[in-house]
């Protein structure tokens, strides 16, 4: 049994398949960071951002051809806004005398 994050990519260009050549072809940035704001004592409003970029200079496509590379440029980014309140800060298992 194969794990189900193992991943193999295989290109045919004119009829010849070719697997993925690895290679160290550039460099990746991100940055993470939240904010939690607390207001009334019972709600509070917490962002939490992500962002990054991915900057692939040389790109080996085939492993016999030393001339044969790509360019790629790709980048992300998530904004995450949670509005929440809460509880009443009372123990409700307690009993009421």
């Amino acid at each position: 049994m194969r794990p189900a994050s193992l991943i193999t990519l295989i290109t045919d260009f004119a009829g010849k398949q070719d697997l993925v050549t690895k290679s160290l072809s550039g460099y990746g940035l991100s940055v993470h960071g939240g904010l939690r704001l607390e207001f009334f004592r019972h709600f509070f409003v917490q962002t939490d951002f992500s962002g990054g970029f991915m900057h692939q200079i040389h790109v080996r496509t085939r492993a016999a051809e030393h001339s044969a590379f790509a360019r790629q440029k790709c980048g992300y980014y998530m904004l995450c806004v949670i509005l929440k309140r809460h509880g009443t800060g009372r123990n409700r298992s307690m009993t009421r005398k």
